[in-house]
C-alpha cells in the first residue's frame, strides 16, 4: 500500500513542477503549399486565431522558429504593428471561400473536418491525417468528400520537455476549446447554408469539434478569449446533415452534461448525430498508468472516451432527452490510445465510419443507425 501511495504521489507531484510545459504545435512556414487534392488546412494558434498562408500569399509572413527552440505566442500579439495588419476575418473569409469553390470544383458532396488530439507536433497531425484520408477512407469508396485538416496548439512532447504528456496536458483543454468556439466555428458559420459535414476526431480533437458547435463549460479563471466578428454562444442552425465520429473522445462534463443528471441537449441543435468509440481498456482517457488509477480531476475529465458507467450514464440522459438516435455508441476493447490501433479493429472502426458516411458498408455485426 506504501508502494502504490509513493507511486501516485510521483505522478502528481508532475503538475506541480517548473520547466514541465510540453512544445506548442506551430506550422511550418510551408504548411498551406503543395496540400493534396480535395484538401485545405487551416492552422488556429492557442487563442483560435487562424494562422496566414505560407509564403506571404495573405500578406504576412510566418512568424519564424528558432532552432531547437518552441515558444508561445498569439498571433494578435505577434502581427500588432505588421502592414498590412493581421485580418483574422479576412482570413476566414478566404479560407472558407476555397472550401466552397473546391467542393463545388471536385463535386464533393460533404465537407470533412479531420481533428486529431493533444500532445501532437505539426508532423504528426499530417502523418496521421495523410493516412486517415488515404488509407482508411478514400479506399473504402465513399461518397465525394472534401477534406479539411484542423491543426490546433495540441502541445507535444519534444526535446527537453518532462517526458509524461499528462504534465502538460492541462493547457491543452484550454487550446482545443479556443480551436473551436473561436476558430473553427468561425469557418463553419461561412459555409453556404445546407453544406453537409463530418468532423472525425480522435481523443481532444473531440473538443474542438464540440466547442465550434456550441461554448463549452471552462474551468474556473478561464475565459473566451475570442476576437470574433461574429459572437454568439454556439453555431447557428444552417448547415444540412452534420455528424460527429469521435474515437476515444477525451472529454466529460463541460462538453456533454451541463449537471449530474443533465446532458448537454443543446449540442444537437446543429448535430445530428455523434457516434462515439469508446474504451474502458485505453489508459490515457482512463488514466490508468502502472496500475494507478488517477482520479479525473487532475489533468482533466477525459470520462466519455473510457469510462464505461460514464458513457451508459450519458446515454440514458441523452434517451431521456429523446436523443437516443442522435448519441449512439461502440465498445472498443484494446489497451491503446493510438488512433491506428483503434482502426485495427475493423468491424468497429468501420461502424463508426459508415455511420459518419464516411465509407461503404456498414460492417458485419454493426449496431448504430444513421
Amino acid at each position: 500500500m506504501r508502494v502504490l501511495h509513493l507511486g501516485l504521489t510521483s505522478i502528481l507531484l508532475v503538475f506541480a513542477l517548473p520547466g514541465c510545459a510540453g512544445f506548442h504545435t506551430l506550422p511550418p512556414s510551408s504548411y498551406s503549399q503543395a496540400a493534396p487534392a480535395k484538401v485545405e488546412r487551416i492552422a488556429f494558434d492557442q487563442d483560435g486565431d487562424p494562422y496566414p498562408r505560407s509564403n506571404g500569399a495573405d500578406g504576412l509572413e510566418l512568424p519564424p522558429q528558432p532552432p531547437n527552440r518552441n515558444v508561445a505566442f498569439a498571433l494578435r500579439t505577434f502581427y500588432a504593428t505588421s502592414q498590412p495588419p493581421y485580418d483574422r476575418e479576412a482570413l476566414l473569409d478566404k479560407a472558407a471561400d476555397r472550401i466552397v469553390t473546391n467542393m463545388r470544383a471536385s463535386k464533393a458532396r460533404r465537407v470533412v473536418f479531420l481533428i486529431k488530439g493533444f500532445n501532437n507536433s505539426y508532423a504528426e497531425f499530417e502523418n496521421e491525417y495523410a493516412w486517415i484520408r488515404d488509407e482508411v477512407i478514400l479506399a473504402n469508396q465513399p461518397e465525394p468528400l472534401y477534406f479539411v485538416q484542423v491543426y490546433w496548439d495540441a502541445i507535444h512532447r519534444g526535446r527537453r520537455t518532462f517526458p509524461a504528456p499528462l504534465a502538460y496536458f492541462a493547457d491543452s483543454l484550454t487550446y482545443s476549446n479556443h480551436a473551436g468556439d473561436c476558430g473553427l466555428r468561425d469557418v463553419l458559420r461561412r459555409l453556404p447554408p445546407g453544406t453537409d459535414v463530418t468532423f472525425l476526431t480522435h481523443s481532444r480533437g473531440a473538443a474542438v469539434a464540440l466547442a465550434a458547435i456550441s461554448d463549452p463549460k471552462y474551468d474556473e479563471g478561464i475565459t473566451n478569449a475570442c476576437q470574433s466578428s461574429m459572437p454568439g454562444h454556439s453555431l447557428p442552425k444552417q448547415l444540412g446533415d452534420v455528424r460527429l465520429v469521435a474515437f476515444a473522445p477525451a472529454i466529460g462534463d463541460g462538453h456533454v452534461r451541463a449537471g449530474v443528471d443533465e446532458a448537454r441537449a443543446d449540442i444537437f441543435a446543429q448535430l445530428d448525430r455523434f457516434y462515439v468509440g469508446y474504451n474502458p481498456n485505453d489508459p490515457a482517457v482512463t488514466k490508468k498508468y502502472f496500475g494507478i488509477n488517477i482520479p479525473d480531476r487532475f489533468g482533466g475529465d477525459t470520462r466519455l472516451g473510457g469510462n464505461e458507467g460514464y458513457v451508459r450514464h450519458v446515454d440514458e440522459l441523452f434517451e431521456k432527452e429523446k436523443l437516443r438516435d442522435s448519441f449512439q455508441v461502440v465498445r472498443f476493447d484494446r489497451r491503446s490510445h493510438d488512433w491506428r490501433d483503434y482502426i485495427a479493429l475493423q468491424d468497429s472502426a468501420n461502424c463508426l465510419l459508415w455511420a459518419g458516411k464516411l465509407v461503404a458498408g456498414p460492417s458485419p455485426g454493426c449496431t448504430l443507425s444513421r
